[in-house]
């Protein structure tokens, strides 16, 4: 009954509301006066971003207090009118109301009817337009903590050192004590390290919706009336950092100095390195308990990465203030796009990859959330071209993806979108055929790289010269008909690597060893098994190159030998006799030994007698040393987690999805950059996508040269 006297229908899709505080009611009370404006109007307002729930997760408050600002609902006027809103917003609106009383404001759960769907598909739909033409974007975190003070000025002494030059004026070294100490980083105790994690764990820092609205606000000047069909005058980045004000409680935020800090944390490898010193007890006790899950060092310093690309989403969206970073060079450097080039295939799936710790509490914004960012760079390229997609909240979760994913095929020829699909375990509704993304699902890693290398825009090719499919549906769209050809049949897999590097079990290794073993000892490309072992596992990349160099080959050799050493200590550390040692690691030594050509694999009795002449220190301390040099191998290299590896009955090593199963078939599909591993239906002859694979000697369309090689049909359900 109250949202039908509030609200009455908006004149037409370009109009918005916005609010104005009553200034003479009690701070205990909440009044204001809502009116409708057309978004081309000459208006000055701040938009508020949010959210919903309580703004901190059920461990950084007592448990009372969460549930307060979980289930409580409190009343405001608007108009004169009750309309009930949750206690983080109340909380947010009355810290305005005190600081700037004239603000005028628009906040979603209030300027649009949310129990009128149409009204909120057309608001969605304009919500570029919405922020892009904000003078302000407001950040409101929550109520502070006691150290929240304290924690802002550690984060503002690290983004200032963060910048910090030599006499030469070239930034100093990131990583290392000594090099933190010369960028004037003093030393940091446990609880300062915990206390700054658990703000930026706050629960805005994991919605979906707050990545457009920090992005897209075009300046800092008021009363732009600019649409998105319009060619706005960009701010400096700098600048842009000034449109967002972020506030905790009574602590205001530089939204710029937190980038950097985030950056610098990511960069230095302090994160990493924080995670596995397992000095952050309270913190790693809790973090399961955060909306992103975080089940390992690699998925935590996910969550980093995707902080860090909000400056590059900036960029990438409206350019910055030289010409030489304008949104097409920034485009056209990243993935290899033509001049002029509009691929929403590329865009929507680089934006799923950086974005897939972000959550939504309604799982169809897990695709219409980033549907401005969409239509910027759509402007980008063709002003005059309509969006790909809009939002409808009529239709259904499993309605939109098959939307979504069906759109982009179609829209670009490609095959990319498939590249995303979530491991079928991972799925929250099973009933989505399975080539279409569960995109609710937090997925893991892609083997595809978004982004350039020497000599073409991605890394991987496997069907070199098929750069577009042959596609179409059948069955009211629910099978996905492909042109592909069968390269292998998965004969063996091997564990999955669900853990960080140095969690990794011994079961993994020896069940990997095992598999490589059956393979012949020289390679189809001509390397050696060893070889092409480590560089499968790392699908042969490191952060900066591709293929990896073969300087990665000893500190593999190395990192198998800490591997050993740390079982090692952990046997003696349980008071395991040294012939009980000896016999029980006997095996799993052999089948390395067997397949090493170069004497370099770990001697049982050497390591274990080295292990037992430790003099002057403690097993922990031994522990902790061995635990840095099994990270040597990986810290440059890319870490998928969750994948699997597998053998095929001709010999060929693979990663694919933990999913992955004996039986399974590897096909290479036009259209696709690398390839994918199916599992047949007997039935009816069809497939089941499970997912992408990289095949070490496959990716750049070696497959193509194979005798008997051809291309056929094949229908995905």
């Amino acid at each position: 009954m109250a949202a039908r006297l509030i609200y009455e229908p908006l004149r037409h899709e370009r109009c918005f509301r916005l609010l104005n505080f009553d200034t003479q009611t009690a701070d205990s009370s909440i009044r204001c006066t809502m009116s409708e404006y057309g978004l081309d109007d000459n208006i000055k307002y701040s938009a508020l971003s949010y959210t919903w729930g309580p703004p901190e997760s059920p461990d950084a408050c007592d448990s009372q207090k969460y549930q307060q600002y979980k289930d409580e609902r409190y009343d405001i006027f608007v108009n004169d009118t009750l309309l009930a809103i949750g206690l983080n917003l109340r909380d947010a609106l009355i810290r305005l109301r005190r600081s700037d009383p004239d603000l005028v404001l628009w906040v979603d759960a209030v300027c649009i009817n949310q129990n009128d769907l149409s009204e909120r598909s057309s608001q969605v739909n304009a919500m570029g337009d919405i922020y892009g033409n904000c003078t302000q974007v407001i950040v409101w975190l929550g109520e502070e903590q006691p150290d929240t003070r304290d924690t802002v000025d550690f984060i503002q002494t690290i983004a200032h050192a963060s910048k910090a030059q030599d006499e030469d004026g070239k930034l100093l070294d990131w990583r290392g004590s000594e090099a933190r100490a010369a960028r004037g980083l003093p030393p940091a105790t446990a609880d300062q390290w915990e206390a700054l994690l658990f703000l930026y764990y706050r629960r805005w820092f994991e919605r979906l919706w707050v990545v457009q609205e920090v992005t897209l606000p075009k300046n800092t000047t008021a009363g732009s009336g600019i649409r998105i069909g319009s060619s706005p005058s960009i701010t400096p980045i700098g600048q842009h950092y000034e449109a967002i004000r972020m506030i905790c409680g009574s602590v205001t935020i530089a939204w710029g100095e937190l980038l950097d800090c985030a950056n610098y944390l990511l960069g230095s490898g302090m994160i990493q390195k924080l995670v596995i010193s397992g000095n952050l007890g309270k913190f790693l006790k809790y973090k399961a308990e955060f909306g992103m899950k975080f089940q390992s060092v690699s998925e935590f310093v996910m969550k980093f990465q995707s902080l860090s690309e909000l400056r590059s989403l900036r960029v990438m969206c409206y350019g910055a203030s030289t010409s030489t970073h304008n949104p097409r060079t920034i485009w056209h450097r990243a993935f290899g796009l033509k001049h002029g080039v509009y691929d929403p295939s590329v865009q929507f799936c680089y934006f799923r990859m950086i974005l897939r710790h972000w959550c939504c509490a309604d799982p169809k914004d897990k695709v219409y959330a980033i549907l401005g960012l969409l239509d910027r760079i759509r402007y980008t390229f063709n002003p005059n071209e309509l969006p790909f997609m809009v939002a409808d909240y009529a239709k259904t979760v499993e309605e939109i993806y098959r939307e979504a994913t069906t759109t982009i095929l179609l829209h670009s020829g490609r095959l990319d979108v498939l590249q995303i699909i979530s491991d079928p375990s991972l799925r929250n509704y099973p009933n989505l055929p399975s080539w279409v993304d569960d995109y609710s699902a937090i997925r893991e890693s892609s083997i595809l790289k978004f982004g350039s290398k020497e000599g073409g825009p991605f890394t991987f090719d496997a069907a070199k010269g098929h750069v577009y499919a042959n596609l179409s549906f059948c069955d009211g769209g629910k099978i996905l008909q492909l042109h592909g050809s069968r390269i292998g049949h998965v004969d063996e897999i091997g564990e999955a690597n669900s853990h960080w590097v140095s969690e990794l079990s011994d079961l993994f290794w020896e069940a990997s060893a095992k598999l490589v073993l059956k393979c012949d000892e020289t390679y189809i490309n001509g390397q050696s098994r060893v070889e092409a072992w480590w560089r499968t596992l790392i699908t042969d990349q490191t952060i900066t190159c591709y293929p990896a160099p073969d300087s990665m080959g000893p500190l593999f050799f190395n990192h198998l030998r800490a591997i050993f050493k740390k079982s090692i200590l952990r046997q003696i550390a349980k008071g395991d006799r040294t012939e009980v040692i000896m016999s029980r690691n006997l095996p799993y030594v052999e089948k390395l030994a067997q397949l090493d050509a170069t004497g370099q694999m770990p001697s049982v009795h050497g390591e274990v007698e080295s292990c037992l002449e430790i003099e002057g220190r403690s097993l922990d301390e031994a522990a902790t040393e061995v635990r840095k040099n099994m990270v040597a191998f990986y810290e440059n290299t890319k870490i998928f987690l969750h994948l699997r590896l597998f053998r095929t009955g001709n010999n060929l090593l693979g990663m694919g999805p933990r999913n992955v199963a004996e039986g399974d078939e590897v096909w290479l599909l036009q259209g696709a950059r690398v390839p994918f591993v199916l599992r047949p239906n007997l039935e009816n002859g069809r497939y089941q996508l499970i997912g992408q694979s990289y095949v070490h000697g496959m990716m750049h369309g070696e497959a193509l040269e194979m005798e008997g090689f051809k291309w056929s049909g094949v229908e995905l359900e």
